[in-house]
């Protein structure tokens, strides 16, 4: 139920106890003598209950046999209502009156007292319109009960609060007459997917669909239907878009699915600019007058008796050039009155009475990430004479993310033009809502740092699947164990060397103007210009390498699109995580986290058995499945950090080493750990010390503050090697030579 709606053919969902009574008249009698009562009939009583389906604001009207029996507006549960539920003989009938219905809206939480007396169970029916009739009259002489019919009403589907706002309900209800009031289209969008289609509500765009309401309050165009069943929904997304002139669509950037009214609401030097520079394949043409009605039949619901109402309108011009009659009808039945149809027609006529210029084009998609259907761009073509030409793009191709082009249909927006008196007919601007899930084409296994989990753990990287995929499920060994965000992962090749020569690992050092490239086929990378302080926090951060060589998790400030379509990441921040510091070459993979670097997803695993597989999917279906194959647990997360700061020194005969122990510092994102001493109530284990002198040494290390000193009386120069021990797990060795 959306807005307010005649509900022909209440269900019966209780018949109980019938009875009758008679229904008697004096016959004459003779010269002197009264009459006698003659029974001519038998009124009818019965007890039963019906529904309507979902819960609702409020009911409004009953009709018996298609006649209103009762007009009202009953918004509290077990409200009772007097109406003539039955038709008596006239005359000579009973002259039975109303009888009384209880009436309870949907959110009743406890049972009704009469129906749990008829039943002998409890059940209060939450969320079904109930009409409850007790010994209620249904007619005279009848051999069934009446059909019943409601007008019920609908508008508060979304709660305040919902996304932080607290004035959904101020734009609920538009139109608003008397009791009646049509519902927000917006409103109802946003319902059918949620509650109906069930799409996560983080995966929503909350603030445009609140925006797109207000606009629609303003405007005054609302809308009132019935659902018959959810798995209508999808049909009637395309109708309310249809209708107020719309889009849904799925912003590939933000992960999130948004709302798109078409309207003269923007500013043309604000929009995105194609030029003959970044602009392919461009072809066009303008309509032509058999492109045209000649009259149009426009048809909508009149709320007054909620029966179909329409008008014609003529265009005389295209008539006279075309010489021949070419009529055309258009159905918009969700609006419930002439007013509410005067947004639309006046944008119906821009639509179809000017002769709009339609094109087809492509573009790089690296270049024009966000790009989407209903969204108005200006083309500006020296090679074809356009300048400033708003196009709003109608279709586009497919959302594969391997696709490098991707092919787009724009129109010249008419809802930028002057107002005409014409009305035709709707040209739908709005696609359908693909439900489809793609394959992921590129994905990767590493070993997840001690900053991310403290338990055996890895971290799953994938490119996203095509088509609208709501998450993507990982399973281990065929098992499900999580669902990742579609989008979380970005994917480039490095296009140039990075060096890693000269780079001191575990020192924090910041690369001020050092960068790199990668390609120009990159896959759901953006630019980036982050603050010093979010560089500094690694707000921004990937993971360079490959499986054979090793991986390098690296913090960045800025990923910035060249002109050929290539991204440059600079400023840099080397190793985190422990990671090693090397030189990368061209062809390299570059991960990119678009996630917040203490919250990223990390899949638990058990060590000895890692077969890991994942599928992208929506409420709707899943795509192909991802094998990454076995993979090999390089026991990181375990494993102690190497010693920092490994210092030496001879005096004489006497050696002395010292380091700085480093402590993992468990689950506190990617900080690294270098600089960190472990104090004395948190030792990182024991350490090893050894050495080659003809013999192999081995030196166990304990305590707080690691130091070794010793003899020796050599002249020449040892290499000395430093590990970290912890819980029988040993860190890669630092070395020095004295």
């Amino acid at each position: 139920m959306f807005g307010t709606v005649l509900v022909k053919g209440c269900q019966y969902i209780y018949g109980g106890a019938v009875r009758t009574a008679e229904i008697k008249v004096k016959s004459k009698g003779g010269k002197g003598k009264g009459g006698k009562d003659q029974i001519v009939g038998y009124a009818w009583f019965a007890s039963f209950a019906m529904s309507t389906g979902g819960a609702v604001d409020a009911v409004l009207e009953l009709h018996r046999d298609g006649k209103k029996v009762w007009t009202g507006n009953v918004t509290t549960n077990g409200t009772t209502i007097q109406a003539q539920t039955g038709q008596a003989y006239e005359p000579g009938g009973s002259g039975t009156g109303p009888s009384n219905i209880i009436i309870y809206l949907g959110t009743q939480t406890t049972a009704d007292a009469t129906m749990a007396a008829w039943t002998g169970y409890n059940v209060s029916y939450k969320g079904k319109t109930l009409l409850v009739f007790n010994d209620v009259f249904v007619g005279d002489g009848v051999s069934n009960a009446p059909a019943f019919d409601v007008v019920l009403k609908r508008t508060n589907l979304i709660p305040n609060g919902t996304g932080g706002y607290n004035d959904w309900s101020t734009y609920s209800a538009i139109n608003v007459s008397g009791t009646y009031a049509d519902c927000n289209p917006a409103h109802a969008l946003l319902y059918i997917l949620t509650r109906m289609l069930k799409v996560d509500a983080g995966m929503i765009d909350l603030a445009s669909f609140r925006t797109a309401g207000i606009t629609l309050f303003n405007e005054g165009l609302g809308c009132s239907f019935q659902m018959d069943a959810a798995q209508q929904g999808e049909h009637w997304i395309q109708e309310i878009l249809r209708t107020i002139d719309a889009a849904v669509w799925h912003d590939l950037v933000s992960n999130t699915t948004k709302i798109q009214l078409f309207r003269n609401d923007y500013v043309v030097g604000s929009l995105v600019t194609l030029t003959d520079s970044n602009i392919k394949k461009l072809e066009f043409e303008r309509q032509a007058w058999e492109d045209f009605p000649t009259e149009v039949t426009i048809k909508y619901t009149d709320r007054s008796a909620f029966k179909s109402a329409g008008f014609t309108i003529p265009n005389p011009a295209s008539r006279k050039m075309l010489g021949y009659s070419k009529p055309e009808e258009y159905s918009f039945m969700i609006i419930s009155n002439l007013t509410a149809m005067q947004g639309v027609k006046s944008r119906l006529a821009k639509k179809l009475y000017y002769p709009l210029l339609v094109m087809r084009f492509s573009v790089s998609r690296s270049a024009f990430p966000s790009l989407a259907v209903g969204q108005c761009v200006r083309v500006n073509s020296a090679a074809f004479g356009f300048s400033n030409l708003v196009v709003r793009i109608t279709n586009m191709g497919s959302d594969s993310f391997a696709d490098q082009e991707v092919e787009i249909e724009a129109m010249q927006d008419p809802y930028g033009l002057a107002e005409l008196d014409i009305t035709p007919g709707s040209y739908s601007m709005a696609t359908d809502y693909d439900w489809s899930v793609g394959a992921i084409a590129q994905a990767r296994v590493i070993d997840a740092p001690a900053e991310v989990v403290n338990v055996s753990a890895v971290m799953v990287m994938y490119t996203p699947p095509g088509g609208t995929p709501m998450g993507v499920k990982h399973f281990l060994s065929d098992v499900y164990q999580m669902t990742g965000s579609a989008r979380v992962f970005g994917y480039g090749v490095l296009n140039a060397t990075l060096s890693g020569t000269g780079v001191v690992q575990h020192a924090n050092v910041i690369q001020n103007g050092v960068g790199f490239y990668i390609n120009s086929g990159a896959i759901n990378v953006v630019e980036v210009a982050a603050t010093r302080a979010a560089f500094q926090r690694l707000k921004f951060t990937l993971i360079m390498g490959s499986p054979a060589s090793g991986w390098e998790i690296i913090g960045y400030q800025n990923c910035t699109l060249q002109g050929d379509g290539r991204y440059y990441i600079d400023t840099l921040m080397r190793g985190l995580n422990n990671t090693t510091i090397r030189t990368h070459n061209i062809g390299e993979e570059v991960w990119f986290f678009w996630a917040d670097a203490n919250e990223m997803p990390a899949l638990p695993v058990d060590p000895a058995s890692i077969n890991i597989d994942l599928c992208g999917f929506n409420q709707r279906g899943v795509g192909s499945e991802k094998a990454l194959g076995a993979y090999t647990y390089g026991y990181t997360q375990e494993k102690p950090y190497p010693v920092s700061n490994l210092k030496g020194s001879r005096v004489g005969n006497d050696i002395t080493l010292q380091w700085v122990p480093c402590k993992r510092l468990g689950l506190t994102g990617y900080r690294n750990p270098a600089n960190f001493a472990a104090g004395d109530d948190t030792p990182e284990g024991s350490w090893q010390v050894r050495w080659n002198d003809g013999t192999e040494h081995i030196v166990d290390v304990t305590g707080t503050t690691p130091v070794i000193s010793y003899g020796r009386t050599d002249a020449g120069s040892r290499t000395y090697y430093v590990r970290s021990v912890l819980n029988g797990y040993v860190s890669a060795e630092r070395s020095i030579v004295i």
